[in-house]
């Protein structure tokens, strides 16, 4: 980056019409350091923390405000979720069991892993 800022106030002193340019490059290094620097800030990628979750206990809140608790069996990439075990969870206690479940990935708000 220290290249493309030299650079840059190189053609700002000399009023060279190509400056335009050179601040899209400079703006695409911005943008590609950016992203990088987000990789590696983000150390746990949501998908992972699912598969850590395999086999354990999860809350599920859902669309409308239901939240539901089950032992999570499986998962896709759109966040659909196998549940077995599954119980609605109503004012912190268990107020329906349904066993094995399907939860389409569009209605979940978040899981939350028993850690």
């Amino acid at each position: 980056m220290v290249h493309f800022d030299s650079l840059l106030k190189n053609q700002i002193v000399r009023g060279n019409s190509s400056i335009i340019g050179i601040k899209r490059k400079w703006l695409d290094m911005l943008k590609y350091a950016a992203s990088e620097k987000l990789m590696i800030f983000m150390a746990q990628r949501p998908l992972d923390v699912l598969n850590r979750a395999l086999g354990s206990s999860v809350l599920v809140g859902l669309k409308g405000g239901r939240e539901l608790r089950g032992k999570l069996s499986g998962f896709d990439i759109h966040v659909n979720l196998v549940l077995e075990d599954a119980e609605d969870i109503q004012a912190c206690e268990a107020s329906k069991r349904y066993g094995t479940m399907v939860i389409r990935g569009d209605s979940v708000v978040f899981i939350s892993p028993a850690e």
